[in-house]
């Protein structure tokens, strides 16, 4: 609960700064927002190492995203509030079977443990670092359904770099540390 009460205050400084009433699209975007942040909050159920440079950075730039989407955003027509609803509904799916396939093994580091092994069962059975995925779904999905060219050119250009950087790091340390 705290989680969402965060969230959600959060994600009001730029409605609060913007003084006009919010669109359905943008209490839309609210409601599931937070839901993404209260639900990655539940379903990490440890956190092994503190936050690395590139995590922070992804949500910072997640953050941006909203930001901006939420402080520049117009209107969007019905099917593309549609689409960047469901795309962040599917990123926010693929984020949380993610970190409930990797259990104990899921953190904010890139770095495998000694003896961890690569998890191919859940989404990762089908798809390679749904996490990542994921959070660009997120990313996108929101610049959609808050009508922004703006918060989507922050996708692009912060959110999209940090997360192949992620997952560059994430292949070599599994390269090297993981049982074959």
């Amino acid at each position: 609960m705290r989680a969402a009460v965060a969230h959600l205050a959060l994600l009001s400084v730029p409605i609060v700064a913007r003084g006009d009433r919010p669109s359905f699209s943008v209490l839309l975007f609210l409601a599931i927002a937070v839901g993404f942040g209260a639900a990655e909050a539940r379903a990490q159920t440890q956190e092994r190492v503190g936050g690395e440079p590139l995590a922070i950075l992804g949500g910072l730039s997640l953050l941006a995203v909203f930001w901006c989407g939420l402080a520049t955003g117009e209107v969007p027509g019905a099917g593309t509030a549609a689409l960047g609803a469901a795309l962040m509904l599917a990123g926010v799916g693929l984020r949380i079977a993610a970190i409930r396939a990797l259990g104990p093994w899921f953190g904010s580091t890139t770095a495998a443990w000694p003896g961890q092994p690569r998890v191919r069962r859940g989404v990762y059975r089908r798809l390679a670092h749904p996490s990542e995925i994921g959070l660009l779904a997120v990313g996108f999905g929101a610049a959609l359904l808050l009508g922004s060219l703006s918060a989507a050119a922050v996708a692009a250009l912060a959110l999209l770099p940090g997360s192949i950087a992620r997952v560059h790091r994430e292949e070599r340390s599994l390269c090297y540390h993981s049982p074959r």
